[in-house]
């Protein structure tokens, strides 16, 4: 499935790793959960410019075929671990 990730009306697929995130759907609850790590390569990607910013998992050739629109809740960080 190709997806686009979008954070603050910005473009942030090439921070998404193909792996690693998860989608959790509450059928018929109001709440779905989406965990996913962002591999920032370059330092540049301050936690604090994601958190409380509305973030979009949608289809980059449909985009109004969203699999997940929410607001950025909780912000980790760690080094990036490169090969």
């Amino acid at each position: 499935m190709k997806v686009r990730l979008r954070i603050d009306g910005v473009d942030r697929s090439a921070y998404l790793p193909r792996t690693g995130w998860t989608l959790e759907d509450s059928e018929g609850k109001r709440i779905s959960t989406l965990s996913l790590p962002l591999e920032d390569r370059t330092g540049t990607l301050a936690a604090s410019s994601l958190e409380l910013k509305e973030l979009i998992l949608d289809d980059p050739d449909t985009p109004t075929t969203r699999y997940f629109l929410g607001i950025v809740t909780q912000v980790e960080t760690r080094p990036f671990q490169g090969i």
